[in-house]
């Protein structure tokens, strides 16, 4: 307090200066406590010029200092032993692995357990593998590989949604290791890949090509088709009346449908955006197939496998559907996968 010549009284504060405040790696950024080693501020750790903040890096409540020193040992070790360290202790030690080691991983662990059924899979996988290599797995938490394999793609002569397609697969696959803390981070998320307008799909049908695929749809319901005819046009009917995915498709049952009102339920669980979604049925060409489905029982797969296959029961899951659809645009005379159904 300080009393100036017009004799008014004034309060003098403090100001205080951001500093850091550290002693052999361990720190904080503190100023305004006299007994850094006491106050409440975070505690952080520096080591080879990686610097992170131990109480989130560890994913604990930090104590006391000899917590802290613990916490910052195995800091240390880890980056001696990778070089790196993710925002998580035990994040660098995955992503020590190499892409190879990684892609390889993603198929034994994920692919084979739930036995999907993509068969354009394997192609990508082997693009991701020949071009990263043993690159280090912790190398794609940045989008600059990324984007340098694009442009290589690009010059090879690759079309835009090819790119785009490889690079969707590597994002997926990336977004896998995060959900099981191989890589803290995915070089995706910072936003900085883009696509042309080029490279988003075709979802158009032209004049007298929906016809075609129905007539075809009827002329597979042959012995020579497994009469399969009837369950692919009835796919064929929902995809063009209510524009739902074929893998929300195969995984729809009957349960799912309010026969009353004529609306579609789709969990999020099988989701491509884990949304739950509702889908008004408004076609009469759909409901009359739907009524043809609803004897099967509320368990049954709307568009699982029909009556017309001895080897599956009628109205269980079908996996891939991606065969019969290939016979029905061969029928048809349409150049496979141009409408992008």
């Amino acid at each position: 307090r300080d009393i100036g010549v017009t004799g008014v009284q004034t309060c003098a504060l403090p100001i205080y200066k951001k500093r850091n405040v550290w002693e052999n790696g361990l720190g904080k950024q503190c100023a305004k406590h006299d007994d850094w080693t006491r106050c409440a501020c975070p505690w952080w750790g520096k080591y080879k010029g990686i610097r992170r903040s131990l109480a989130k890096w560890a994913r604990t409540r930090i104590t006391g200092k000899e917590q802290a020193k613990a916490i910052l040992n195995r800091l240390k070790a880890e980056i001696d032993q990778s070089g790196t360290t993710g925002r998580c202790e035990g994040a660098a030690s995955s992503a020590a692995m190499s892409v190879t080691q990684f892609a390889d991983l993603y198929n034994e662990k994920h692919v084979k357990v739930h036995e999907l059924a993509d068969k354009s899979l394997p192609t990508a996988l082997a693009r991701i593998k020949n071009h990263f290599g043993a690159l280090p797995l912790a190398a794609l938490a940045s989008s600059g590989p990324i984007e340098d394999w694009i442009a290589e793609m690009k010059a090879a002569g690759l079309s835009p949604r090819s790119q785009k397609v490889y690079a969707t697969r590597l994002r997926t696959i990336l977004n896998w290791g995060k959900s099981r803390k191989l890589i803290p981070e995915s070089g995706f998320d910072s936003r900085e890949i883009r696509f042309g307008k080029d490279a988003s799909r075709n979802r158009v049908l032209h004049p007298g090509e929906e016809g075609a695929l129905l007539a075809a749809c009827d002329r597979m319901n042959t012995e020579q088709y497994r009469h399969t005819g009837i369950m692919a046009k009835g796919r064929l009917i929902c995809a063009l009346d209510t524009g739902l995915r074929a893998g929300a498709m195969r995984h729809l049952q009957n349960k799912h449908i309010d026969y009353q009102n004529w609306v579609l339920f789709i969990p999020a669980s099988i989701q491509k955006d884990a949304e739950p979604l509702e889908i008004p049925v408004e076609s009469e060409r759909l409901r009359s197939f739907l009524r043809e489905r609803r004897i099967l029982g509320p368990e049954a797969y709307t568009f699982g496998h029909g009556a017309g296959n001895e080897r599956f029961k009628n109205g269980s899951y079908q996996a891939d559907i991606r065969k019969t659809v290939k016979s029905m645009f061969k029928l048809a005379g349409i150049p496979f996968g141009r409408a992008n159904l």
